[in-house]
């Protein structure tokens, strides 16, 4: 049975959900939360909440340009026999590096935290669990380094097969990847049971997207 895919304005929702949230946030921030600081709280506490903003946004940058080396080396792939295994070798492998970057600057920043106070580094003594806010601080942006890495691979290769003349594309889905690929535009087309030996049944959705320019442009961000 076929379910009927997203509007333009739920692609549209979908695909700047993110820039909106953070927008959102922004907005809040500027609006909300510096008047609520300066009238509950000291312009010391607001300073030091405007520092844990700042180290946790410049923590951003330990990518060092691996994404954009990840999705380059991936476009340089040339046609083999097993494509799928390739692609998902190469995802496995530079899961890995995200992760262990993500490990050792987790382990980095938690000991220097511990060797040099940041409360005492940036002038912030007086605050109450400064030191341990910056390591939450750090620590979860870090965390989030490997999160777009799916994301990217597959918009570089919808970028890829619209500049070849493509406009659609299409997969088989099992039940951990649908949701991934839902929240990248998908809608399944029909559901269907693959059987494996000894006598196993795989369920697969059979999922596509359009990827015609006024389509897809509403899914980056």
């Amino acid at each position: 049975m076929s379910a009927a895919g997203p509007n333009r304005l739920q692609r549209l929702l979908g695909g700047w959900s993110a820039t909106l949230a953070q927008l959102a946030l922004s907005i809040l921030q500027q609006l909300a939360l510096v008047p609520i600081f300066l009238h509950y709280r000291s312009s010391d506490m607001l300073a030091a909440w405007l520092a844990l903003y700042a180290a946790g946004s410049l923590v951003l940058i330990a990518d060092a340009g691996l994404m954009l080396r990840t999705v380059n080396r991936f476009l340089a792939f040339k046609s083999c026999v097993d494509c799928d295994g390739r692609t998902a070798q190469f995802f496995r492998r530079v899961q890995g590096i995200y992760l262990g970057l993500t490990g050792v600057l987790v382990a980095a920043f938690t000991i220097g935290a511990l060797l040099l106070r940041p409360s005492y580094v940036f002038g912030f003594r007086a605050v109450t669990d400064f030191d341990l806010s910056f390591v939450l601080m750090t620590a979860g942006m870090v965390l989030l380094l490997p999160s777009n890495l799916a994301t990217a691979l597959y918009r570089a290769c919808a970028d890829a097969a619209r500049t070849a003349g493509f406009r659609r594309l299409e997969l088989m889905a099992t039940a951990p990847g649908e949701p991934l690929y839902t929240r990248l535009g998908f809608a399944v087309i029909e559901r269907i049971e693959l059987p494996l030996p000894p006598d196993v049944l795989l369920p697969l959705a059979r999922m596509a997207r359009s990827i015609a320019a006024e389509d897809f442009d509403s899914f980056k961000r």
